[in-house]
């Protein structure tokens, strides 16, 4: 398998490298952090689809004010919301 690859006007075609993937958790503190977590939830799933299809990366938001975020998420919001699993309110 290879990729095309395009250097100041001149296509190269170079074999594609295989990259270790490792399970990644992304951690929002606060009402900015949970904000945050939301916009990259919904940048994962406007790319790869529902983000039960993409389970390498995990979320968790951690806040004292228990009140959901909304980030304009739109018609997206059932499908980037937080599960209870993915957020602790203290």
């Amino acid at each position: 398998m290879s990729d095309t690859i395009i250097i100041r006007g001149r296509a190269e075609v170079k074999p594609l490298q295989e990259a270790p993937v490792k399970p990644t958790i992304i951690i929002g503190v606060g009402g900015s952090g949970g904000d945050i977590l939301l916009r990259i939830r919904k940048r994962f799933f406007e790319r790869y689809g529902p983000l039960t299809q993409f389970p390498i990366v995990s979320y968790l938001w951690i806040d004292t004010d228990a009140t959901e975020k909304e980030v304009g998420a739109g018609i997206f919001q059932d499908q980037i919301a937080f599960t209870p699993n993915e957020k602790l309110m203290t």
